[in-house]
């Protein structure tokens, strides 16, 4: 409600920062976000439901980014946060932390941080400079990220475990259900070839 109330008297800057208090990607969910908040709104009582997902991409898209206030940082406190996964959920994790006055250091397998954002969805869906400036901002509280390292390929658990106080395992579910069609098998998996496509492995 309060988001609405602000986008309503085009406050958005304010509206961007109670946002970004709560998801440091208000312009990715703003577009992407499956909203099933919308579909237990009890507006649709009345009429029709709110739409929240589309009141985030309007403060994103519309606010002025030099006037939005920055989230304060907590002094460090000497605690030190590993985060194996570089998506949405690992990297939400690691802005609060940091904030919060924690080191926090992000593992990521592949290329580049973002996850399925990144990787699986279309550049007209989601254009990946709104994704980019999102980790960027996750970036400039003090996380680090180490990409193009597996855990348990390039460095083990066991050493990530000893040299951080604590450690979330964010690494997502890379598994697609199975078609239960004749041949299915040979047929190109979607995920895989949307990430070739978005990691320049395949061009148009």
């Amino acid at each position: 409600q309060k988001v609405h109330g602000l986008v309503k008297e085009r406050k958005y800057e304010e509206a961007l920062e109670f946002l970004r208090a709560r998801n440091p990607f208000p312009g990715t969910t703003g577009r992407i976000c499956t909203h099933p908040c919308e579909s237990d709104c009890n507006r649709r009582e009345w009429d029709e439901a709110i739409n929240i997902r589309g009141l985030e991409r309007a403060a994103a898209d519309t606010a002025d980014r030099t006037r939005v206030k920055k989230p304060m940082r907590m002094e460090r406190l000497g605690k030190k946060i590993a985060v194996i996964g570089g998506g949405p959920a690992g990297l939400t994790f690691a802005y609060f932390s940091s904030l919060l006055g924690h080191e926090v250091t992000v593992f990521e397998a592949g290329p580049t941080l973002g996850g399925v954002p990144r990787l699986c969805v279309p550049e007209y869906r989601l254009p990946k400079d709104i994704l980019d400036m999102e980790i960027g901002l996750v970036l400039e509280t003090g996380v680090k990220a180490r990409t193009n390292t597996r855990v348990g390929k390039e460095i083990s658990f066991a050493e990530v475990r000893a040299s951080y106080d604590a450690v979330l395992i964010a690494a997502g579910v890379w598994k697609e259900r199975r078609i239960d069609l004749r041949h299915a098998d040979k047929a190109s998996k979607g995920d895989e070839f949307l990430r070739h496509v978005n990691l320049g492995l395949i061009r148009e």
